[in-house]
C-alpha cells in the first residue's frame, strides 16, 4: 500500500492564479455543479517533474481525467449541467490561516446545486486535526450558500486522520463518503512506469481516473 507521504508532487504552484477555476457546460444550464479538487483534478505544466500537460495528473489526455469523464457522462445521461472546477490546493495547504476564505468569493457567488469534495491530499500531515475539521466546516459553509448536497470522497492514498475528519463531516451532513483509497493500493490504477518522477507516477492514470468517475457518478446523477 502506498502512503500519502510518498507523493512528492508539491502542493504549491500547481496552477497559476488565472487557471484556478475553469468551467464546463452551458452558462444557462439549469443545474450547477462545483468540483473542489487539486492536482488530480488539474495540474499545469511543470517540466521540472516531467509533467507537460494541463489537465488532471496523470491522465493520458484531457478527455481521460475524471472531471471531463464526469461531464461527458452527465451529458450522455441527459443532465444539463454547468460545472465549475476549482483548484483548492491552496486552501488545503493554508486552511489554518485566518484568511483561508479570501480567494473563494467566486465559488460562493456560483451558488452550486451540488458540490463534489475531491480534496484532502495536500493537507499537511502536521496539521491540527481539530482545527482542520473546524476550518473545513467554515470553508464548505462559505462555498455552499444554498446548503446544497455535498458528495465527499476520501483521499486517493491512505492518509489517516485526514480521512477520518472528512468521513465524520460527511456523516454529520447525512451525505455519502466515497472511499477512493483502493487506488492507492493498486499500481494498475496509477501511472506507475509512465513517468520518471515518482510523485507524478503515483497519481491516477487513465484507469484510476475512470475509477474515480465511476465511483462518484451515481451520486452526482442522484442529485442533479
Amino acid at each position: 500500500m502506498r502512503n500519502i507521504n510518498d507523493n512528492t508532487v508539491s502542493s504549491e504552484n500547481q496552477l497559476p492564479r488565472n487557471a484556478w477555476v475553469f468551467y464546463m457546460g452551458s452558462e444557462d444550464a439549469p443545474k450547477r455543479l462545483l468540483i473542489l479538487g487539486n492536482s488530480i483534478t488539474r495540474h499545469g505544466p511543470n517540466t521540472g517533474i516531467g509533467w507537460d500537460a494541463d489537465w488532471g495528473m496523470a491522465a493520458s489526455d484531457i478527455d481521460h481525467d475524471y472531471v471531463h469523464l464526469l461531464q461527458s457522462e452527465l451529458t450522455a445521461a441527459g443532465k444539463n449541467v454547468l460545472t465549475m472546477v476549482r483548484s483548492a490546493s491552496l486552501w488545503e495547504r493554508n486552511h489554518a490561516e485566518e484568511n483561508h476564505l479570501d480567494d473563494y468569493l467566486a465559488e460562493h457567488e456560483f451558488a452550486a446545486d451540488l458540490i463534489l469534495f475531491r480534496i484532502g491530499e495536500n493537507v499537511p500531515k502536521t496539521s491540527d486535526m481539530e482545527l482542520f475539521a473546524a476550518r473545513l466546516r467554515e470553508f464548505l459553509d462559505y462555498v455552499n450558500p444554498k446548503k446544497a448536497p455535498i458528495v465527499f470522497t476520501s483521499t486517493v492514498w491512505e492518509s489517516g486522520m485526514r480521512n477520518t475528519v472528512i468521513r465524520t463531516l460527511a456523516e454529520e451532513c447525512g451525505m455519502p463518503f466515497i472511499d477512493l483509497t483502493e487506488i492507492g493500493r493498486r499500481d494498475d490504477l496509477m501511472a506507475i512506469g509512465l513517468f520518471e518522477h515518482k510523485g507524478v507516477a503515483m497519481h491516477p492514470g487513465d484507469a484510476g481516473m475512470r475509477y474515480i468517475a465511476d465511483a462518484v457518478l451515481p451520486e452526482l446523477k442522484k442529485h442533479l
